[in-house]
Parts: C-alpha cells; sequence; structure tokens
C-alpha cells in the first residue's frame, strides 16, 4: 500500500524493505508469502533507476545464500523485477536473466522451480508476439541447453518477425544465442551468427548494447572458423553491428581485423579477416573502400612485404566484389595490376588467391572484364613468368566461358587433338561479344599457348580451345593473319621462351596444316617484310626457318624459287636483327635445297657490296652467312674476293667470321691483304687497312692457322716488296690476339733479328715494335729459352757481317727493345742461368751503339750491379763485368751516374780469387778512369793492392788494370805517382812468374808515355836501357819494358834522341842465348820498325837485316815471331819491305 500510495517517495524504505521481504517471501504460510510477494510487485513496478540500482545488488547477493529458502526468496523478487518500468526494465533484465539462468543448475529442486517461476514472470511481460511465441522453446533451451539449443535457434530463424523486440524479448534470447555462439559445434555457431545479423534490424541498439561486450569475441571466433559458412555468417553479423552502430563500431573492430589479416599461423584466418573486413566495408560504402584502395595495392603491389601479408589483402579482393556488386566495377581497372603480381608471386598461396580473385572479377562482372581484364590477360599470356601465362590462361577460360555460356568443367583428357566440344552458339556468342579481330586475337593467343614449354600451361590451354573451338582447321584459317602477327612478334622477342613457343606453334601449324596453308602463309610473310616495324620482319625471318624446317623436302622446292627473294631482300634489311635470322633461314634452306641457293642468292648480295645504298646491308648480310656456313660459302667467295682489284672491307669483313675453315684459305687471302696494305703504307688510309686486316687475322684461332698466318707474315718480312706490312700486320696479330704465342718466339727472333743488318730508320722501327711485342705476349716462364735464342740470333747476324757494329741496333733505341727482357731474365732466372743473359747482353751491347741504348743504359746497369754485389760465382761475375765494360765503352757519359757504386764494385772484384774476375774488373776500372772524379785515389788502390797483397796472381791483375788505367788516363796522374810505380813495378822484373813480370813490364812501359824528359832520361837509364845484368831472368824483364814503352810511346823511344841507344839495347838483347829474351827482342824490333813504317820513316837496316837472319835462328819460338813481325809490318803500309843495303 506505502508503494503504491507513495511511490517514489517511498523508495529509499524499499531498500531498507529488502531483507524482511526476503524473509516473508520464504516463509511458511502461505498467506505471508503472497502478501510479501504483492508487496514486492508493488515495490518493483515503482522503482526509479537509481532505485534498480540499489535494490539489485541486494538481490543479487541473496542468491549467493546458502538456505535454499532465501535463495529462492531472492530468485522470487529478482523475478518480480519484471514488474519494473520499461526503461528500468531494459537496463536491469541483462544483469538478472543471466543470474537466473545461473540458478536454473542449482542443486534444490525447489531453488530450479523458483528460478523457472521468475523467468515466466520476465516472460509475461514480453511485448513482441512473435517472441512470445517461443518462449517455451527458449525456457527448454535454457533448462536443457546440450539438447534443445539447436532446435531453439531454427525456431528462431524461421519464425518472421513483424514486431520490434523489445528489452525483455533481448533478455531470453541472448543468453541462448551466447551459450550457442560459443558453442563448439558448427550448426550452432552459424545460427547463432545467423541470428545476430538479423537482431541488429530488429531490435534497438541500446537494447542490444549491454550484451555487446560478452557476444562479440564469439562473433569473432566464429570469423576465423574453419568452416566457410560460419566465417559468412559471422562477417554478415559484424557488419550488421557496424551498420548500427556506425563507423565507430568499425574503429572498435578494424586492429583487430587488421592484425588478423596478415597472421602467418594460417590462411583461415586470413580469410575470415578478409572476408569480415569486405562485409564492414560494404556496410561503410563505396568512399570508405575508395579511400582504403591505395593502401591495400600498396601492400599488394610491395615485393618486400611477407607473402602472407600480401596474400591477407589479396583475399578482401576476393570477396568484395559479392559485397559490393556493380559498384565494385569502377576498381577494377586499379586492381588488375596488382592482381598480375600476385599472380606471379613465388607463394603457391597467393598465386591461388590471386587467380580466384580474377575469377571473382570474371564471374561478376563480365562486361567490365571484356573491356578491362580481357586486355591485360592477352598480355599475360605471353609474359616471361609461366605463373602469370597458366593463370591468364584459366581466367580467359573463365571469361570465355562466362561469354559463351559453355561449362569449362567438361572432361578433355584422353581426346584426340582435333576433338573438340564447342558449339556453334558459344562460338557465334564469343564473336558477337568481342568482335571479329578482338576475338581472332585471342584464339590466336590460346592457340600459341598450346605449345607453351610448361606443361600446366599447355595443358590449360589445351583444354579451353577444346571446349570452345569447333573445328579447329577452320579456326585456324579465320584467325591466320592475327595469329601470324602475333607468331612474328613472339619470333623476334628478346625472350628465348618465347621464341621457342612461336616457333613450335609456326611448325605445328606447318605440319597439321601442309602444303594447304603454304599458298596463305608465304604471301603474309612477304607483306611482312614491308612491315616498318623491324622486330616484326626479323620474326618473318624466323618464320621462313621454321616453315622451311618443318615442311618436307618436295614442297621446299616447290616454293623455293618464291622464297629466295623473299630471302635475297630479308638478307639486305637495313635492321641487323633482320639479316641475322635470315641468315638462319639461308642455311636452313641450303640444306634442305643444297648448294643451288648459293648460286641464285650469293652472286646478287656480292654484286650489291658497292652499292653505295644496299652495299653495307648487303655485307653484313653476306658476314651472317659466312658465319655459319663458311665451309661452303668461303670457296666460293674466295676467287672473287681476291680477284684485282681486291675490296679490301669485303674481303676483310667476309674471312674475319670464317672461323677455322679460313686455315685452308690464308695462303690466298693474306697476300692479298699485304699487297693492299702495303700500297696504303704513309697514306691517309693505312689505319683504316689495318684494322681490316686485323679483323681478319683475329678471327684465326686454330693452332694450323695461327701457324700459317706466322709462316706467311714472316716470309713476307724477308721480301722487299710488302715488307713493311708483314711486320705492321705480325706486331698486330701479336698484340691483338688471345692465342698463346711462345711457341713462336724463336722462329720470329731468327728471322727478324736479320733485318737489323738494314740501317733503314722507318724498317727498324717497325721490327722492334714488333719484337716488343712477342717479347710482352710470351710468358715470363720461358724467359731463359728466349735469351737463348736471342743470343744465337745476334751472334748469327754478326758472324753474317763481320762488322764492329750492327746497323739497326745502331739506330735510335734500335738495341732497346731487347734490354727489358735482359733485365727481367736477370733477374728472375735461376743462377746457373744468369751466365748466358750476361753474355747475351755483352753480345748485343758490342753490337750496338750509344744511339741505339741510350733509353735503357740505366736500365739494365742497375741490375747488372746488383748482381756484382751478389755472391754469385766467378764466372758469372766475369760475365757481368764484361758486359758492364761494354756499357761503359759504349755509353761513357750515360753511364757517368754510376760510377760511384761502379768503383765500389770494383775495387771488391780485384781483390777477388779468381783472375778472370780480377782482370774483368780491371778492365772496368780502366773504362771509368776518364771520367773519374778522383782518379789518383783509384789509381793509388790499385798500386796498394799491387805492392801489398801476397798473392802473386792478385798482384799480376793489379799490374794489367793499371796498365789499362794507364791508357786510358795516364796523363792525369802525377809525378809522385808514377815514382812509386816504377819503384813498385821494377821490383818484379827478374820474377819467375812469367804473367807477373810481363804485368809489371808492361805497365812500367806504359808509365814512359807520360814521362817529361827527365824522368824518362832516368827510367830509361835504370830501368829499360839497362844491359849490365848477367841474370838473364833480369834482362828478359828490362826487354819486356822495352817492348811496352815502344808499343805505348814509340814516338819516344824511336825519336831522334833515344832511336840509337834503343836499336843498340834491342840488338844486345837479341844475342841472348835465351830464347825467351831473344823471342821477346824480336818483337821489340817488329815494334821499332813497325812505328818507323806507320810514321813513313825509313826503316833501320841494320834491325832489319838481324830480323831477316833470324830466320835461322835455331829456336823455333823465334822463327814464328820473326814471321809474324813481318806479317805486321807488311800490312802496316802498302809499300813492300825494302831489306837491300
Amino acid at each position: 500500500m506505502l508503494s503504491m500510495g507513495l511511490g517514489r517517495v517511498f523508495e529509499p524504505f524499499v531498500v531498507q524493505a529488502i531483507p524482511f521481504l526476503l524473509q516473508s517471501i520464504g516463509d511458511g504460510n502461505v498467506h505471508v508469502r503472497q502478501a510479501a510477494e504483492e508487496a514486492s510487485k508493488a515495490a518493483m513496478s515503482q522503482l526509479s533507476g537509481p532505485g534498480v540500482k540499489l535494490v539489485l545488488p541486494a538481490l543479487l547477493k541473496g542468491l549467493q545464500e546458502d538456505a535454499w529458502r532465501s535463495k529462492s526468496a531472492a530468485i522470487e523478487m529478482l523475478g518480480d523485477m519484471a514488474y519494473c518500468a520499461p526503461r528500468q526494465l531494459s537496463s536491469c533484465l541483462p544483469t538478472v536473466v543471466p543470474n537466473l539462468i545461473e540458478t536454473l543448475g542449482d542443486s534444490h529442486t525447489k531453488v530450479q522451480e523458483s528460478a523457472v517461476s521468475a523467468l515466466k514472470k520476465i516472460a509475461s511481460v514480453i511485448k513482441n508476439p512473435e517472441v512470445v511465441s517461443l518462449v517455451p522453446n527458449i525456457l527448454t533451451a535454457l533448462q536443457d541447453p546440450a539438447k534443445k539449443t539447436t532446435g531453439c535457434l531454427k525456431t528462431i530463424l524461421q519464425t518472421q518477425f513483424i514486431h520490434v523486440i523489445d528489452a525483455a524479448s533481448l533478455a531470453l534470447l541472448m543468453p541462448v544465442i551466447r551459450r550457442a555462439i560459443y558453442d563448439r559445434g558448427t550448426e550452432n555457431r552459424k545460427l547463432s551468427a545467423q541470428i545476430m545479423a538479423s537482431l541488429y534490424s530488429l531490435a534497438d541498439q541500446k537494447d542490444l548494447l549491454p550484451y555487446l561486450e560478452g557476444i562479440l569475441p564469439g562473433l569473432k571466433n566464429c570469423l576465423l572458423d574453419p568452416a566457410p559458412e560460419v566465417r559468412l555468417c559471422a562477417a554478415k553479423a559484424i557488419a550488421a553491428l557496424i551498420r548500427g552502430t556506425g563507423e565507430s563500431g568499425f574503429d572498435q573492430l578494424k586492429d583487430w581485423l587488421y592484425a588478423k589479416l596478415v597472421s602467418d599461423t594460417n590462411s583461415v584466418d586470413r580469410s575470415g579477416a578478409a572476408q569480415g573486413l569486405a562485409e564492414s566495408l560494404g556496410v561503410l560504402g563505396v568512399p570508405k573502400l575508395r579511400a582504403m584502395m591505395p593502401d591495400f595495392l600498396k601492400i599488394i603491389m610491395d615485393i618486400k612485404a611477407a607473402s602472407y601479408v600480401r596474400d591477407g589483402y589479396l583475399l578482401v579482393f576476393v570477396y568484395l566484389p559479392a559485397v559490393f556488386g556493380q559498384e565494385f566495377a569502377a576498381f577494377i581497372s586499379d586492381i588488375i595490376p596488382a592482381l598480375l603480381v600476385g599472380l606471379a608471386d613465388d607463394a603457391e598461396y597467393v598465386r591461388e588467391t590471386a587467380l580466384q580473385c580474377g575469377q571473382r572479377i570474371v564471374t561478376f562482372f563480365a562486361d567490365t572484364a571484356i573491356e578491362l581484364l580481357l586486355p591485360q590477360l592477352e598480355v599475360g599470356m605471353f609474359d616471361e613468368n609461366w605463373r602469370i601465362r597458366f593463370a591468364s590462361v584459366q581466367l580467359l577460360g573463365d571469361l570465355l566461358y562466362k561469354i559463351s555460356g559453355a561449362s569449362g568443367k567438361h572432361t578433355t583428357a584422353g581426346l584426340d587433338e582435333d576433338e573438340n566440344f564447342g558449339t556453334d552458339q558459344s562460338h557465334s556468342a564469343i564473336l558477337e561479344r568481342l568482335g571479329g579481330n578482338h576475338r581472332n586475337r585471342v584464339l590466336a593467343g590460346l592457340y600459341i599457348s598450346r605449345s607453351d614449354n610448361a606443361l600446366v600451361v599447355r595443358q590449360a590451354a589445351l583444354h579451353v580451345w577444346k571446349v570452345i573451338v569447333t573445328n579447329t582447321p577452320k579456326t585456324l584459317r579465320e584467325i591466320l593473319p592475327e595469329l601470324f602477327e602475333i607468331l612474328l612478334d613472339a619470333l623476334a622477342s628478346d625472350l628465348e621462351e618465347r621464341r621457342q613457343v612461336a616457333a613450335k606453334t609456326l611448325g605445328e601449324l606447318v605440319r597439321k596444316l601442309g602444303e594447304r596453308i603454304l599458298p596463305e602463309i608465304i604471301p603474309i610473310l612477304q607483306d611482312g617484310l614491308k612491315s616498318p616495324v623491324d622486330e616484326h620482319r626479323e620474326g618473318v625471318c624466323v618464320g621462313l626457318m621454321e616453315i622451311i624446317s618443318s615442311s618436307n623436302k618436295e614442297t621446299v622446292i616447290m616454293y623455293c624459287d618464291i622464297l629466295e627473294p623473299t630471302l635475297t631482300r630479308a638478307l639486305m634489311d637495313t635492321f641487323p636483327g633482320v639479316r641475322r635470322a635470315a641468315a638462319e633461314a639461308f642455311c636452313m634452306l641450303d640444306s634442305v635445297v643444297g648448294h643451288k641457293i648459293l648460286d641464285d642468292i650469293l652472286p646478287e648480295l656480292f654484286d650489291k657490296v658497292t652499292d653505295p645504298v644496299d652495299g653495307d646491308n648487303a655485307l653484313d648480310g653476306l658476314q651472317q652467312i659466312m658465319a655459319r656456313r663458311s665451309r661452303i660459302v668461303l670457296p666460293y667467295l674466295i676467287p672473287r674476293l681476291t680477284t684485282p682489284p681486291v675490296n679490301t672491307k669485303t674481303l676483310a669483313l667476309l674471312t674475319a667470321v670464317a672461323g677455322e675453315a679460313l686455315s685452308k684459305h690464308l695462303g690466298k687471302v693474306l697476300p692479298s691483304l699485304l699487297a693492299s696494305l702495303q700500297a696504303k703504307m704513309g697514306t691517309p688510309e693505312e689505319e683504316t687497312e689495318t684494322g681490316y686486316c686485323r679483323s681478319v687475322m683475329l678471327s684465326v684461332d686454330d693452332e694450323v692457322g695461327v701457324s700459317t698466318l706466322v709462316e706467311t707474315l714472316m716470309s713476307g718480312a724477308q721480301t722487299e716488296k710488302n715488307r713493311l706490312a708483314a711486320i705492321t700486320l705480325l706486331d698486330l696479330f701479336y698484340a691483338s690476339t688471345k692465342v698463346d704465342v711462345r711457341s713462336f718466339f724463336v722462329s720470329t727472333i731468327r728471322q727478324l733479328i736479320r733485318l737489323y743488318m738494314n740501317d733503314d730508320p722507318v724498317l727498324i722501327k717497325k721490327v722492334s715494335s714488333a719484337i716488343g711485342t712477342l717479347i710482352k705476349k710470351t710468358p715470363t716462364d720461358v724467359i731463359y729459352e728466349n735469351v737463348a735464342a736471342l743470343r744465337t740470333a745476334i751472334r748469327a747476324v754478326h758472324m753474317e757481317l763481320k762488322v764492329p757494329c750492327v746497323p739497326g741496333f745502331c739506330l735510335p733505341d734500335g738495341a732497346a727493345v731487347f734490354i727489358p727482357m735482359l733485365r727481367d731474365a736477370l733477374l728472375s732466372v735461376p743462377a746457373d742461368e744468369k751466365e748466358v743473359v750476361g753474355q747475351t747482353i755483352a753480345d748485343l751491347v758490342r753490337l750496338s751503339n750509344q744511339a741505339g741504348l741510350r733509353s735503357s743504359v740505366v736500365t739494365i746497369t742497375g741490375p747488372i750491379i746488383r748482381i756484382l754485389g751478389d755472391r754469385y760465382a766467378p764466372s758469372i761475375r766475369a760475365v757481368m763485368l764484361d758486359a758492364l765494360n761494354c756499357l761503359i765503352e759504349k755509353c761513357t757519359l750515360l753511364i757517368k751516374p754510376f760510377v760511384p757504386q761502379i768503383q765500389t764494385t770494383v775495387s771488391r772484384a780485384l781483390s777477388d780469387p779468381t783472375r778472370s774476375v780480377r782482370v774483368k774488373a780491371g778492365l772496368v776500372a780502366a773504362s771509368i778512369a776518364p771520367m773519374h772524379p778522383r782518379l789518383e785515389t783509384l789509381a793509388n788502390d790499385l798500386l796498394e793492392v799491387a805492392k801489398a797483397n801476397a798473392d802473386l796472381g792478385t798482384k799480376e791483375t793489379s799490374f794489367r788494370s793499371l796498365r789499362a788505367l794507364l791508357t786510358a788516363a795516364g796523363a792525369k796522374l802525377s809525378a809522385q805517382f808514377r815514382s812509386e810505380l816504377v819503384a813498385v813495378s821494377s821490383r818484379y822484373l827478374d820474377t819467375e812468374e812469367n804473367e807477373l813480370k810481363n804485368a809489371a813490364a808492361g805497365c812500367l812501359g806504359a808509365v814512359v808515355r807520360f814521362m817529361p824528359d827527365d824522368e824518362l832520361a832516368g827510367v830509361l837509364k835504370n830501368q829499360i836501357f839497362d844491359t849490365s845484368s848477367t841474370d838473364w831472368g833480369m834482362q828478359h824483364g828490362h826487354c819486356l819494358t822495352l817492348g811496352a814503352a815502344l808499343k805505348e810511346a814509340g814516338d819516344k823511344l824511336v825519336s831522334e834522341t833515344y832511336a840509337d841507344q834503343t836499336m843498340e839495347v834491342i840488338l844486345k838483347h837479341h844475342t841472348s842465348d835465351r830464347a825467351a829474351v831473344v823471342v821477346t827482342s824480336t818483337r821489340c824490333m817488329g815494334l821499332y820498325l813497325l812505328h818507323q813504317r806507320r810514321t813513313n820513316q825509313p826503316l833501320n837496316k841494320k834491325l832489319l837485316i838481324v830480323l831477316a837472319k833470324s830466320f835461322n835462328h835455331a829456336a823455333t819460338d823465334v822463327k814464328q815471331r820473326v814471321a809474324e813481325v813481318c806479317s805486321q809490318l807488311a800490312a802496316a803500309a802498302p809499300e813492300p819491305l825494302d831489306i837491300s843495303d
């Protein structure tokens, strides 16, 4: 009464009365319970929103009571909340009903009965008549969910709702739906998702909102369900949710959808997310799709993105056509490039998704696909990637099936190649929709795909062809022009695979239709040669080759007269690719028809070579043929090419591509080239002519050919006629060839070095260049053999000329070309081979001069000094000193910077235990004496060795070195040095060592030349003219000294002052009883008389008579010496000797 009377004024006291009411409802007295229930209903009907919030917690707490009566009472009061005002009812029922449902499973039957009673109270206030009829099913499902849920859901779906579903209805429906959406059974999840999709259009969104939190996770799970139908229903349910909540609802789901869209776990998640996203975008409309499309395409086209990412976004396009319908047609042109990228993806599942996407486009948008997709598919059938070709054929088939109404599900396995399923109706439908030209191009591409290298492409193309085409031969004739246009382009393609496919297609076409189709094909090909497109004309030639190879011989011969002019024109085409392909066709025709084609085509091409317009093209055409058929064509053309006047350009360009076949004809080709080049030497045309010759030579790379080439050029180099041209080409060949030329070194050096006997600077320059090139191209592992061959060749030239210097070596830098090789050999060959290298250097230097060696003196001097500084064998050091001495004698001024180093080396060598080394070192010391800045020091060093060294051999070589030094620069030495030299030399005039005695006497005699008169008088008196000694050894020493003095200073001893005294001393020695003294005195007579004869003085009669009588001397050595003296005197002047009194 208070609640009804006071209304909401009494509301604060209701909360306090709740415990009393709960107790009363559970009272044992029926009347008390009825009164309490009436009071509860009255109180609940008057509650406001805040009142509900105050009462509800207390009632829910009562559900936790252990006493069943209290729990039952709380349930009863919760059931009475059904009598709340509608606004309060919608806010409380989402909380009340789930708690009531939980109590349905209570262990106490009274509690279960109370829960059922409470739910019926809620059901009693449902205003929706359709739901009212469903209440029994709903309550049954709530009580026995395992068995009754599916039937309940089906009943709900079968019910046609006319009225809005109110809050009370939702309170009973949602628990059933929620339980089902989390069920393991696919059927329940699908049904619950379908009901949810409908509820959003039947109920107030505010009433649904409290249930969203519990339902949405279930919907998400359904969206990722393995069953496609569950995913579809879930996607539509989510779309319905977004339709009800607007874009804000999409924003809540967007992140989750995108995350699952790129899931790397499995494709089911990606497919479900893509379907949900597509349905969501369908609700948001075209503007939203247009805004998001660029991001989708960017990710699909991004090759750096993971394959599962691209697959997820491609899956969206699988579902979008069905969602948007015709509105999606506007996006097809944007999608196709991404679709093609997907079809070529490395991941198979991405390719399958892209193919599925293309099939959806074909299915939903056949008309649009014809305009937008079909051109892309035509291109895709010839793509480099076989996967794109395969997908293109499949999609093209789907499109043609759609247009024609045919079914692609027929099996064509086992059918004959020409058995087809196509009908006239399908043929007419395709022709009507595509148009004649377009239809022909599509079928032509499909036919070419039947010959694809990839098996799956061939099978797919053959299947589509058999389903669509009615009669293969008839269709081929209809599409022949378009088919050949595509084939010719493909035959000229840069892609090898595409050319192969086109060739197989053309071959199959000719084999299948044979002679019947050739009259139709050949005119097409002839017209194709007139095309302005270079690649198209090239394809014509490739097509000709395939036709020839696929036709039988009789057919080819039948059409040969038509094919030959076509090939001739193609061989002179302006495009190189056309000429190459025409040459291939020429070779094919030659292999079929025989050499008749040579007589028909080659003369016309050869005559065109000189044509100002087509000449270069005709020449290249001949080159292309020569490169492929040189063994057959070259013998045919050689007579024409070598007949004067020789067209060097044509000869060179054709023979340069002849390969090994040229080797047999080099004997005819090279003389023509040499004659032509020799005629143009020194003219502006020389460089061009040389270039032509070079191309011919470099084409020779076989062993026989190279040997013939080198021998021919070497022979030409030995003749005056073509010498310069031959050497020029030899140099050019050695410089440019990749052939190992080491085996030609010896023969080339022997031949070319003979040309150094000439003094023509131009010739020697070319010879040096050729030799230098050969040296550079010869590996260092045979350098010793090459040096030995060089020495042999140098000595041979020297023996033939018998002159001190070889003319070619004496020209500027004439000998310098050999120095780098000799230097490398000197530093690299083993020790036992260095001697030969040194001898070669010495021989080369002796036969040259400063002009010929100027640029190489520094190059070779340093290594020689380095070798002398190391501990090599005495024979090697002696050879190196000899070579160094030759260099100093030939290039004195150029060696001057090395004098300090040479002096150090010589000083060490003068003390060497080996005599030959010491002797050579002495010669080097004498050679550097004129340019030595401190000559006196050098001379004193030598004298000190002669004076202090205990070894007699060392003393002997020191005296010899001193004599050589005196001869070279004695005038620069001081009187003190001369005095000391006289004293030291005099000590050894009576030594028993003849070599030392000779050396000391020679040194003493040589110093006389540089003495002033007063100093000379003393030396003559005490050391030379002294005959007082009775020791024959001393007498012999004085006589030897006299001989040396006469040789070095004859003008002083045969002068008016000392002539008679000199004569008397000679005669005195001649009377000795020692043959050695007589032999020496005889030599002195000869030197005396030889000086008189050379200076045109009267010969001393007394000496002549004694000399003549000496022929009767008992000693044979004396007689032999007398003969030698007479011979020298006779050779000194043309007048005969007068020995008469």
